[in-house]
C-alpha cells in the first residue's frame, strides 16, 4: 500500500493528549506544512510537544499551536517563542539540555525506559528528578522520549519511505521517527525506490508510516 498522502490527511492521525515529536534544527529541516496541517485543519488539543528549538520569529504557525493547542513543552531553548516564555512562566515546560533532549529520542527508539547523565545535576534541569551517586559521582536519571506521533522533513524519500536527510537539520530529525510510534515526512523530493544509496539512508522507510510531497520552501 502506498504511504503518500496528503499533509491533510496525514496529520489526522493526531489526537487529544498526543505526545508530537518534531524534527529539525530550528527552521532547518522544519516540517512546516505538516505543522501547518495540525494547526489549521486537525482540532486536537492538549498536545505534549517535543523538539529542540522553536523560533516564534521564523516559525510562527509552530508558535500559535504551541500556545492554542499545547498541555506541555518540551524543548531546549525557549527566547525567540513567546508561547515557550509563557509555558516556562506556567510551569509547563520541560527545558531539556540539547544532548539529553537527543538522548531521550534515541533512548525511546532502542527500547530504553531510562539512563543516568551527568549533566544538569544542581541546576534547575534536575528539580523532581531522581539523582544517584555512581563512582563517588552524582548522575540525573531521564526518562526516554516516546512520541505518539513524529513530523520530519527529508530532502530526498523514495516510495518506501527511505529517506536522505542533507546537513545540519538531521541533528534531531534521525532520531525522532524510532522514537515515535507514527511518522509523517515530508519529502522535498521523492525519487523510485534503489535510487538512494544505501549508504545514504539517513532514516529506514521502516520507521516511516506516510509520505507527504512539499516543495524545498515550506509555509512556516
Amino acid at each position: 500500500m502506498s504511504k503518500l498522502m496528503r499533509s491533510i490527511d496525514a496529520v489526522q492521525i493526531v489526537k487529544d493528549g498526543d505526545t508530537v515529536a518534531i524534527g529539525g534544527f530550528g527552521p532547518l529541516g522544519y516540517p512546516g506544512q505538516l505543522v501547518k496541517a495540525l494547526y489549521l485543519r486537525n482540532e486536537a488539543k492538549d498536545l505534549h510537544i517535543a523538539l529542540n528549538a522553536p523560533n516564534g520569529m521564523f516559525l510562527p504557525t509552530l508558535d500559535k499551536l504551541i500556545d492554542k493547542r499545547g498541555r506541555h513543552l518540551t524543548t531546549t531553548f525557549v527566547r525567540t517563542s513567546s508561547a515557550a516564555t509563557r509555558f516556562f512562566e506556567e510551569g509547563r515546560l520541560s527545558l531539556t539540555p540539547q544532548g539529553t533532549f537527543a538522548e531521550r529520542l534515541r533512548a525511546a527508539g532502542a527500547g530504553i525506559p531510562a539512563f543516568y547523565t551527568p549533566v544538569g545535576v544542581g541546576t534547575m534541569v534536575a528539580e523532581g528528578k531522581e539523582i544517584k551517586e555512581i563512582h563517588g559521582k552524582e548522575y540525573l536519571m531521564e526518562e526516554a522520549l516516546v512520541a505518539d506521533v513524529g513530523f520530519i522533513q527529508a530532502t530526498k524519500v523514495d516510495y518506501d519511505g527511505n529517506c536522505y536527510i542533507e546537513g545540519s537539520q538531521k541533528n534531531f530529525t534521525t532520531l525522532v521517527p524510532a522514537a515515535s510510534k507514527y511518522t509523517i515526512v515530508e519529502a522535498e523530493q521523492i525519487v523510485p525506490v534503489g535510487e538512494i544509496s544505501p549508504e545514504l539512508v539517513s532514516v529506514s522507510g521502516i520507521y516511516i508510516d506516510a509520505i507527504v510531497k512539499v516543495g524545498a520552501r515550506n509555509e512556516q
